[in-house]
């Protein structure tokens, strides 16, 4: 069981198939000034049931594709302290 948990945490702490783009104010008014769709993930590296929601919900194979448009700028909001929300 230890074991298992462990490999579990290892696989949710992973980046994963999506090219996150960090979130700034100003990456985020850049992204909707060029008409772009923004989806944003609020989380943090101490947040397990962040990650889990993140596999699998946002790494299913149809939200991949959909986040593949050049369109839409997956943008991660990181509130593991509160510098990184400035």
């Amino acid at each position: 069981a230890i074991l298992a948990a462990g490999m579990g945490g290892v696989r949710l702490t992973d980046e994963g198939p999506i090219r996150w783009v960090r979130y700034t104010p100003d990456a985020f008014q850049r992204e909707l000034a060029r008409g772009h769709v923004v989806l944003m993930d609020f989380t943090a590296e101490w947040c397990l049931n962040c990650k889990a929601l993140e596999y699998g919900v946002l790494h299913r194979e149809p939200i991949l594709r959909l986040l593949d448009d050049k369109r839409v700028v997956p943008m991660k909001v990181d509130i593991t302290s509160a510098a990184n929300v400035a």
